[in-house]
């Protein structure tokens, strides 16, 4: 058998691989201005086209945090022993922020 026949389907037709490019996150920094809900679905997302699964989120998402974010993960990144304890301590410290922004704007949107 020569190589070009091992390239080749049972079928004579040839095989063709393709390599799909990960993608990478935004980075978060924990900044008012940023919406950690939206980050963390982003994530999420980005997370499946690169098909990793909890425990590669958990271990390359220390590369997409950056300042109040990143001081966060380094002081606590012993508490997230799973993708789940890490997702719900994001949320308890980030999207409370936003959420509570969120309905304070709303409150005065209402009195004007």
């Amino acid at each position: 058998m020569t190589v070009e026949d091992s390239d080749k389907k049972s079928d004579g037709t040839p095989t063709i691989l393709t390599y799909q490019l990960p993608r990478n996150p935004c980075v978060f920094s924990g900044d008012e201005k940023q919406d950690a809900s939206r980050w963390l679905k982003d994530f999420e997302r980005i997370a499946s086209y690169n098909h990793w699964d909890d425990q590669m989120k958990l271990a390359n998402v220390v590369f997409y945090l950056s300042d109040t974010a990143r001081l966060w993960f380094d002081n606590n990144e012993d508490d997230f022993t799973n993708w789940a304890a890490f997702q719900e301590s994001l949320e308890k410290t980030f999207c409370r922020i936003e959420k509570n922004r969120r309905q304070a704007e709303r409150l005065l949107q209402t009195r004007a």
